[in-house]
């Protein structure tokens, strides 16, 4: 029982460290959008071009 309470414990504290991650992901990207707008527009279509490529295999 006290081993599935110390895995419980890590388990919760690896969510915890994840979810703290996560959100400096979340803030480091608004915060570039906010600053540079039209990059992220450009990078923005960029992907949606290569993803659509992918996505779409050869139709011809």
């Amino acid at each position: 029982m006290e081993n599935q309470n110390k895995l419980s414990q890590n388990q919760i504290q690896s969510l915890d460290e994840i979810e703290e991650r996560l959100k400096e992901i979340k803030d480091r990207t608004t915060t570039f959008v906010k600053k540079n707008p039209l990059t992220s527009i450009a990078i923005a279509v960029v992907v949606g071009y290569f993803v659509g490529k992918i996505f779409s295999g050869r139709r011809q």
